[in-house]
This record gives structure tokens, C-alpha cells and sequence, in this order.
């Protein structure tokens, strides 16, 4: 099949070099090359924005969720962890981002708060509370602002 269509597109620029001459085939080509090439670029930038959105969502929501525990209750519920599902599913696309290192500085702490948290309820025999100081709660919303700030530049 693939020497099918190898041999296809050879009689296909053929024809076209015999009908249009071969100045008018290489600007043709040339311009399909510009076009597809410019269509890449807008479809990254695309699922780049996409993939901020929703990180910056999910960056906005933990840090709902550590002003619910310093202003309501600081009791950690059943499986109360901080988000990290977005994170895990838009990494590929912020990869190449300026912003990647900040965001990977907020779910490093965040992964770190879900640790202390996790190890306080399997050691526990009752109810847990997250320590609003031992827990690292200042660092770990500032790095998250900081990331929801960087990722600001993707989304309006």
C-alpha cells in the first residue's frame, strides 16, 4: 500500500509540473507546507490554552479548599485530598510551557500536604485535622497562587 501511494503522489506531481509548470507546483507547494505549518502551530497554542484552563481550575479549586479549611474547619473528611487529576491528564500539553516549573513547584507541594495527610488518617483511630501551621499551608498556597498566576497568561 505504501508504494501505492508513493507512486500516486510522484503521478500526481507530475501532472501537475506537466500542467502548471514547475514554477507554479513549488510556490503550490510551498504554500501547503506555510499553511499545514501554521495550522501546527495554532492547534498546539489551542490544547495549550485548553490544558491551562483547566489546571488553572483545578489550581483556583485548591486553593478554595485551603481557605475553607483556615476560615470553616480544618477537619479532613473521609478521603479529603487536594485535586490532582487535571494536573495529571494536561502535563503533556504544558510540558513545553514557561510556566511548567512554576506549576510543577504547586503540585510538588500539594502531593507533599496529600502525603502528611494521608499518613496522619492511616495512623489515626479517629477523625483528623489538618495542623493549619505544621502543614505547610502558607508555602503550599503561595506556590499554588503563583502557578494559577503563570498559567494566567494562557487564559483570559
Amino acid at each position: 500500500m505504501p508504494g501505492f501511494v508513493r507512486s500516486s503522489v510522484g503521478a500526481l506531481i507530475v501532472a501537475l509540473v506537466i500542467y502548471f509548470g514547475t514554477q507554479s507546483v513549488f510556490l503550490g507547494v510551498v504554500t501547503l507546507l506555510l499553511v499545514g505549518f501554521v495550522s501546527e502551530i495554532i492547534q498546539r497554542f489551542r490544547a495549550r490554552r485548553i490544558a491551562a484552563r483547566l489546571v488553572r481550575w483545578e489550581l483556583d479549586s485548591i486553593l478554595v479548599r485551603i481557605r475553607r479549611l483556615r476560615d470553616v474547619n480544618p477537619g479532613l473528611t473521609g478521603d479529603f485530598l487536594l485535586p490532582t487529576a487535571e494536573w495529571a491528564r494536561q502535563r503533556p500539553a504544558l510540558a513545553r510551557s514557561r510556566s511548567f516549573n512554576r506549576v510543577v513547584a504547586a503540585y510538588r507541594e500539594v502531593d507533599r500536604v496529600n502525603d502528611q495527610w494521608a499518613w496522619r488518617k492511616d495512623r489515626a483511630t479517629g477523625g483528623i485535622a489538618a495542623d493549619l501551621k505544621g502543614d505547610g499551608l502558607d508555602e503550599l498556597e503561595a506556590t499554588v497562587d503563583d502557578a494559577s498566576d503563570a498559567l494566567g497568561r494562557f487564559v483570559p
